[in-house]
């Protein structure tokens, strides 16, 4: 019994102990619990000073975006009015040296920028810019201007009359252009065109009649000689002489004129648009074909002062004979 009696004591003593020790966690606890919510209440008035702090300054940034995003407007703004003046003064020494000292494709891409700058400057049309705008429009004519002489200076170096009859009777193709003139012919060409279209100047490029003012007296010159020939070797040497066919120059004339003209149309057709490929064949071969048309009004004109006369009795032999053989078989 008494043994019964201290066991409970003891378990009595282990459960008030426990119990302390669970009153002593929970009041800790509370007070933490009590801390967490003095710091919450700090830190919401701490934010709400920090949102009255901020606010203003947030609206003040928006101002300050707003006036950085004009201010920038504004230099852009006179960016754009600097710009002609730069461009002129960055393009202006290379259309001055020309398109043989600066280069084709240097001298290409620098009227191509001034082209561009005043396409853009007339769109704007500023008052401030009007100056500008005759400026770069008197480069830019300066610039086509050399490139058009360019263009008929890489012609002439390659329109040299040739002696036609060495190809005839060798039967070999009349020279064309090189692949690599050619090709510089058909940048400037190319420019030319497209900036006329830029522009919106009407009719047809100046190309095609500085192509025609070069290589029609080319294709002139070199049959020339061949027209000559035509009508010496056509005419008599004595009135008696009798004509033999194959014995005159018409016919390498023909032959000549035909292989000109089809190396003609060759380079033609690589160089120009096929749209304008008729309109630059006829224009550079009119002189050619009205000295052609020349030639045979002179031909026709000695043949008429032959005298006919003495072909006569020959005429009224074959008659007669072509009487004697009818009245044979009939």
């Amino acid at each position: 019994m008494a043994i019964s009696l201290g066991t409970r004591q003891a378990a009595d003593e282990e459960a008030r102990a426990e119990v302390e020790v669970l009153n002593s966690r929970l009041e800790k606890t509370s007070q933490l619990t009590k801390k967490i919510q003095a710091s919450l209440s700090r830190l919401e008035s701490s934010g709400r000073s920090v949102q009255e702090a901020v606010g203003p300054l947030y609206g003040n940034t928006q101002k300050l975006q707003t006036l950085g995003a004009n201010i920038d407007g504004v230099i852009n703004a006179i960016q754009r009015i600097r710009q002609p003046s730069d461009i002129k003064s960055n393009e202006e020494d290379i259309i001055r040296k020309g398109p043989e000292k600066a280069g084709l494709a240097a001298f290409l891409s620098s009227v191509k920028r001034v082209n561009k700058a005043l396409q853009e400057m007339k769109q704007t049309n500023l008052r401030t810019n009007q100056q500008a705008v005759s400026d770069l429009s008197r480069l830019l004519k300066a610039g086509n201007t050399q490139l058009e002489g360019h263009f008929q200076h890489l012609l002439q170096e390659d329109s040299r009359p040739i002696e036609p009859l060495y190809y005839i009777t060798k039967d070999k193709a009349f020279p064309m252009l090189s692949q690599d003139k050619t090709t510089r012919l058909g940048l400037i060409n190319s420019y030319i065109g497209s900036s006329m279209r830029q522009s919106g100047t009407s009719g047809e490029s100046p190309v095609l009649q500085l192509y025609a003012s070069v290589r029609g007296p080319y294709l002139t010159a070199t049959l020339q000689n061949l027209a000559s020939a035509s009508l010496n070797t056509a005419k008599k040497k004595s009135p008696d002489a009798i004509y033999r066919q194959g014995t005159n120059g018409m016919g390498h004339y023909a032959k000549g004129m035909e292989a000109a003209f089809l190396a003609e149309y060759d380079n033609i057709c690589g160089l120009f648009s096929r749209d304008e490929w008729s309109r630059v064949f006829n224009l550079t071969c009119q002189g050619s074909i009205a000295e052609m048309a020349r030639t045979l009004r002179e031909l026709n004109i000695h043949i008429k002062k032959q005298p006919y006369h003495r072909l006569l009795p020959c005429i009224r032999d074959y008659r007669n004979h072509v009487k004697s053989v009818v009245k044979s078989r009939y």
